[in-house]
C-alpha cells in the first residue's frame, strides 16, 4: 500500500509530548521514534509503523495507547528479542490489517492477544520459539487470509485452533516439530489454497474436506517421515507427475471423493513403501498401463465407485504384493483376459455392483493365491465350465444378485478348499445333479431368493462337511425323498418362505447332527407322523406362519433334545392328546395367534422343562387357560 507524504512540525513542546505518548516521544525511552511522535502531535494519519530490528526485549502493555487516531493498518515489530507480549497490547489497533512479529524469541502468547484485531488479514509469527498455541488464540479472525507459523518449535496443534479462520487461503506451518495433526483440523478452511507442512516430523497428515484443486510437483518435499496422507473430499481432477516426490516412507495414501478422471503413467513413482492406496469415489474412466508401476509393496487398492468400463491387460503390472483389490460400483462390462496378470499374491478381489454379463474362462486363472471373490450385483447369466480353474485356495465365492438360471455339472471342480458359496438373489430354477462336485469342504451354502421349485434326490451329494444350508424365499413346493442325502454334518437348515404343503416321512433322514430347522412362512397343512424321525440333536424348530390345523399324537416324539418350538400364526384348532410326547427338554413353546378354543386336560404333560408358554391371541378363556398351566 502506498504511504502518504506528510509534512511534520519539528517544534514540539514538552506538554504535547506528555499528552500524546510517553514512549514514542520520550527521547530517553528505548521506544523513541521521531516519525511516530510527529504523527501523534500533528494528529496525522499513517497506515504503517515499523519498529523492527530495535533489539527490544519487552513491549509495555500501553505502548500503543494514543495511536487510535492513526488508523494504523500495518505494524512491523519483527527482528527484536521479544519472548512474550502483554495481553492487551494490540487493543488500540482495531484497524490493523497486517501484523508482522517474525524473527523474535517469542516462547508464549496469551490466548486472547489477537481478540481485538477483527480486521486482520495477514499475521506473521514465523521464526520464533513457540512450542504451543492456545485453542482460542485465533478466535474472531474471520477475515484473516494469510497465517505464517513456520520456523517455530510447535510440537502439536490444538483441535479446533483454525475453526474461526473462514477466509484463510495461505497457511504455512513448515519447519516445526509437529508429529501428527488432529482429525478435521482443517475442516473449516474452505478457502485454503496454499498449505505448507514441509520440514516437520509428521507421520500422519489429514487435509481432507478442503478445496484443493491441484497438487504441484514437489509440494510434499521434505516430508520424508510422513507415513499417512489423506487428501479425501477435495476438488482434485489431476495428479501431476512428481506431486508425491519426497514421500519416501509413505505407507497410506487416500485420495477418495475427488474428481480424478485418469491416472497417468508413473504418477505414484517414488512411493516404493506404499502399502494402502484408496482412489474410491472419483471419476476414473480408465487406468493407464503403468500407472501402478513401482508400487511393489502395495497390499490394498481400492478404485470403487468410479466410472471404469474395462480393465486392459497388464493394467496392474508392478503390484506383485497386492492382496486386496476393490473395484466395486464401477461400470465394468468386461474383464479382459490378462487384466489380473502379475497379481500372484492377491487374496481378495471384489467386483460388485458393475455390469458384467460374462466372464472369460481364464480371467482369474493366474490368481493362484486368491481366497475370496465377490461378484455380487452384476448381470452374469451363466458360469462357464473351467471358470474357477487354478483357484485351489478359494475360501469364499459370492455371486449374489445376478441373472444365473442354472449351475452346470462340475462347475466348481477343483475348489476343494471352498468354505462359503453365496448364490442369493439369482434366477436359479433348478440345480443339476453333480453341480456341487468337488466342494467336499464347503460349510455354508445359500440360495436365498431364487426360483427353485424342487430339489431332486442326491443334488447335494459330496457336501459332507456342509454346516449351513439356506433355501429361503424360493418357490419350493416339494422336497423329494433323498434330496438332503449326504449332509450328515448339517447343523442349520432354513427353508422359510416357500410353497411347501407337506413334509414326507423320512425327508430329513441322515441329518443326525441338525440343530435348527426353519420352515416358517410355507403352506404346510399337516405334519406326517415320522417326518422328524432321526433328528435327535434338533434344538430349535420353527413352523410358524403356515396353515396347520391340527397336531397328531407323537408327531414330535423323536425330538428328545428340542428346546424351542414355534407354532404361532397357524390355523390350529385342535391339539391331539400326546402331540407333545417326547419333548422332555422343551423350554419354550409358542402357540399364539391360532384358533384354539379348548385344550385337553393333560395336553402339556411331560413338558417338565417348559419355562415359557405363549397361548395369546387364541379363543381360550383366562380361567380355562390358567388351569392348564
Amino acid at each position: 500500500m502506498d504511504t502518504d507524504i506528510i509534512l511534520m512540525d519539528t517544534n514540539i513542546s514538552t506538554s504535547t509530548i506528555k499528552s500524546h505518548n510517553k514512549y514514542f516521544c520520550n527521547r530517553e525511552s528505548p521506544y523513541y521514534n521521531q516519525e511516530i511522535c510527529e504523527l501523534l502531535c500533528n494528529n496525522a494519519e499513517k497506515d504503517e509503523i515499523d519498529i523492527s530490528d530495535k533489539a527490544l526485549t519487552i513491549l509495555p502493555r500501553d505502548l500503543f495507547h494514543g495511536l487510535e487516531d492513526l488508523q494504523l493498518e500495518k505494524l512491523n515489530i519483527s527482528g527484536n528479542k521479544l519472548s512474550t507480549l502483554p495481553k492487551d497490547i494490540f487493543k488500540p489497533l482495531d484497524d490493523l490489517r497486517t501484523l508482522i512479529i517474525e524473527s523474535n524469541g517469542l516462547e508464549y502468547l496469551e490466548p486472547s492477544i489477537f481478540y481485538d484485531l477483527l480486521q486482520l488479514k495477514e499475521l506473521d509469527l514465523s521464526k520464533n520459539k513457540l512450542t504451543a498455541l492456545s485453542k482460542d488464540i485465533f478466535n474472531g479472525l474471520q477475515d484473516l487470509c494469510v497465517l505464517r507459523l513456520n520456523s517455530n518449535e510447535l510440537k502439536y496443534l490444538e483441535p479446533g485452533i483454525f475453526d474461526d479462520l473462514l477466509s484463510l487461503n495461505d497457511l504455512d506451518i513448515s519447519g516445526n516439530n509437529i508429529t501428527t495433526l488432529p482429525k478435521d483440523i482443517f475442516k473449516n478452511l474452505k478457502e485454503l489454497r496454499y498449505l505448507n507442512l514441509c520440514s516437520n516430523k509428521l507421520n500422519n497428515l489429514n487435509i481432507s474436506k478442503n478445496r484443493l484443486a491441484t497438487l504441484s510437483k514437489g509440494v510434499f518435499n521434505d516430508l520424508k517421515n510422513l507415513q499417512r496422507l489423506y487428501l479425501d473430499s477435495n476438488k482434485l481432477d489431476n495428479l501431476e507427475s512428481g506431486c508425491f516426490d519426497g514421500l519416501l516412507h509413505l505407507e497410506w495414501l487416500s485420495v477418495k471423493n475427488n474428481g480424478l478422471t485418469t491416472l497417468s503413467k508413473d504418477v505414484f513413482c517414488g512411493l516404493e513403501n506404499l502399502e494402502i492406496l484408496d482412489l474410491g469415489s472419483n471419476k476414473l474412466q480408465n487406468l493407464e498401463a503403468g500407472c501402478f508401476v513401482r508400487l511393489s509393496q502395495l497390499e490394498w487398492l481400492s478404485a470403487e465407485n468410479n466410472n471404469l468400463t474395462t480393465l486392459s491387460k497388464g493394467v496392474f503390472d508392478g503390484l506383485e504384493n497386492l492382496e486386496t483389490l476393490n473395484l466395486n460400483s464401477n461400470k465394468l462390462q468386461i474383464l479382459e483376459s490378462g487384466c489380473f496378470d502379475g497379481l500372484s499374491h492377491l487374496k481378495w478381489v471384489s467386483v460388485e455392483h458393475n455390469s458384467l454379463t460374462i466372464l472369460s474362462k481364464d480371467v482369474f486363472c493366474v490368481l493362484e493365491n486368491l481366497k475370496r471373490v465377490d461378484l455380487d450385483s452384476n448381470k452374469l447369466q451363466n458360469l462357464e465350465l473351467g471358470f474357477f480353474n487354478g483357484l485351489t485356495k478359494l475360501i469364499l465365492i459370492s455371486i449374489k444378485n445376478n441373472n444365473l438360471t442354472t449351475l452346470p455339472k462340475c462347475v466348481f471342480i477343483g475348489l476343494e478348499n471352498l468354505r462359503r458359496l453365496h448364490l442369493e438373489s439369482n434366477k436359479l430354477q433348478n440345480l443339476e445333479s453333480g453341480c456341487f462336485d468337488g466342494l467336499s469342504n464347503l460349510e455354508r451354502l445359500s440360495f436365498k431368493n431364487n426360483s427353485l421349485t424342487t430339489l431332486s434326490k442326491g443334488v447335494f451329494n459330496g457336501l459332507e462337511n456342509l454346516r449351513r444350508l439356506h433355501l429361503i424365499s424360493n418357490k419350493l413346493d416339494n422336497l423329494e425323498l433323498g434330496c438332503l442325502n449326504g449332509l450328515s454334518k448339517l447343523k442349520l437348515l432354513s427353508i422359510k418362505n416357500n410353497n411347501l404343503t407337506t413334509l414326507p416321512k423320512g425327508v430329513f433322514d441322515g441329518l443326525e447332527n441338525l440343530e435348527k430347522i426353519g420352515l416358517e412362512s410355507n403352506q404346510l397343512q399337516n405334519l406326517e407322523s415320522g417326518c422328524f424321525d432321526g433328528l435327535s440333536h434338533l434344538k430349535w424348530l420353527s413352523i410358524k406362519n403356515n396353515s396347520l390345523t391340527t397336531l397328531s399324537n407323537g408327531v414330535f416324539s423323536s425330538l428328545g433334545n428340542l428346546q424351542i418350538l414355534h407354532l404361532e400364526s397357524n390355523k390350529l384348532q385342535n391339539l391331539e392328546a400326546g402331540c407333545f410326547v417326547g419333548l422332555s427338554q422343551l423350554q419354550k413353546l409358542y402357540l399364539s395367534n391360532n384358533k384354539l378354543k379348548t385344550l385337553s386336560k393333560d395336553i402339556f404333560n411331560g413338558l417338565q422343562s417348559l419355562r415359557i408358554l405363549n397361548l395369546t391371541s387364541n379363543g381360550l378363556p383366562n380361567q380355562f387357560l390358567s388351569s392348564r398351566l
